[in-house]
């Protein structure tokens, strides 16, 4: 059961133990996710448990007909069939109510308290008939509890002790033989001990793992909240660190019709150029961070796609030294979108393609397939290796080597 399938509270992964305790019990906020988490990995093994005990109280069932003698079995099957068995049907409604996980628990603590006590009953009323069973039916059962039904540790022991005991008492009024019942006492205590050890490994290795998972989670989460605080901050500072930036690229406007120079006219013209670069790289980070932040949201509205790539095409400098082509249908193509992220798309495939493609021939194409319209960027330029094309779409991937 993965921790992202229930409801957990949010804590801080400072704030987490690390390692489960030895009294196997979490803080309030973490005991409580554990309990959710718990309960549905108990649902999840219960009906399998639940079928599994009803095959072995059937294949009882025969093995009484087939062994006992007749005024014996039909009081062992009466108890199976009457007590143990609504015992084990009582799982099945059990998780056809889905309970709250509380009463869950108190429903499947009860069916294995009353199937044990019935296995109990059977041996008191062998022992009164004086045909000695075997205890392997309770041993079967106790570590049913142990370790199949996955019982929490305290439950599963203290059940477990409380068949024990109501045992011993049995034990003690049906046989005669002090060293028989002592031999029986240290069998069974041995048993227990070995259960319950196995119940606590069981559950302390369930709690580390719902514990690394949970880690993990938080961990997400956390990281995830940092990245959107990121990106409302630079979405927010958006306009003032824009600012500057427009500013100093008014100075050189102006700086450049001072200057008579054609030689410091150059070097103004390359400052500009290398101002607009840096302006169009942080608009870019800008625009990432506001829509990742959902402070820009699409306005769908129907637009002349046709004419919005024709005036994108027309607007490229002369100096591309490009062969440039635009393809599109004779009637308009209209399509429903965002005009504004549309050609931001467009144009950024352009861009890359004149900056950085070492091509001499452009070709963007506008065609209709279906109810689809698709626009095709194509160059002849020096392409993308195949070792990089699998990471050039990622976020502020760029390659040296086609620049």
């Amino acid at each position: 059961m993965n921790v992202s399938d229930t409801t957990l509270p949010a804590m801080q992964v400072s704030h987490l133990p690390s390692h489960v305790p030895w009294s196997l019990r979490f803080d309030d906020a973490l005991e409580q996710g554990y309990q959710q988490q718990r309960h549905l990995w108990l649902q999840s093994r219960a009906q399998a448990v639940a079928w599994f005990a009803l095959a072995v109280t059937l294949a009882y069932c025969i093995g009484d007909v087939s062994l006992l003698p007749p005024e014996l079995y039909q009081t062992t099957l009466s108890i199976r069939l009457l007590v143990m068995l609504p015992a084990l049907l009582l799982i099945f409604w059990a998780l056809r109510a889905r309970l709250r996980p509380r009463l869950f628990l108190r429903v499947y603590t009860a069916s294995y308290l009353i199937a044990g006590f019935g296995i109990i009953a059977i041996i008191a009323v062998a022992r009164w008939q004086f045909i000695a069973l075997p205890y392997e039916g309770l041993l079967l059962m106790t570590m049913f509890g142990y370790l199949i039904m996955g019982l929490p540790f305290v439950v599963a022991t203290w059940s477990s002790v409380m068949l024990f005991l109501a045992y011993l008492v049995i034990e003690s009024y049906a046989t005669g033989s002090d060293v028989t019942l002592a031999y029986n006492m240290v069998f069974l205590l041995t048993t227990n001990a070995i259960g319950a050890i196995g119940a606590y490994m069981q559950e302390k290795n369930h709690r580390g793992q719902f514990l690394l998972q949970y880690k993990a989670e938080a961990s997400r989460r956390q990281a995830e909240q940092e990245s959107h605080a990121k990106n409302r901050l630079l979405a927010s500072a958006s306009h003032d660190l824009r600012q500057p930036l427009h500013a100093m690229n008014l100075q050189l406007e102006n700086l450049e019709h001072q200057l008579g120079g054609h030689q410091a006219q150059e070097q103004v013209g390359a400052l500009q150029r290398s101002l607009g670069q840096l302006n169009n790289l942080l608009g870019d980070l800008l625009d990432l961070s506001r829509l990742e932040a959902g402070v820009i949201k699409p306005r769908i509205a129907p637009f002349n796609l046709t004419a919005c790539l024709q005036a994108l095409i027309g607007q490229l400098p002369a100096q591309t030294n490009m062969t440039l082509r635009l393809d599109v249908p004779a009637s308009p193509v209209w399509v429903n979108s965002d005009r504004g992220l549309v050609t931001r798309i467009v144009a950024n495939l352009v861009d890359n393609a004149c900056r950085h493609a070492r091509a001499s021939e452009l070709r963007v194409t506008l065609f209709v397939q279906d109810d689809q319209v698709k626009v095709s960027v194509r160059d002849n330029g020096c392409g993308i290796a195949d070792a990089e094309q699998q990471t050039v779409f990622e976020e502020f991937t760029r390659f040296s080597s086609n620049e």
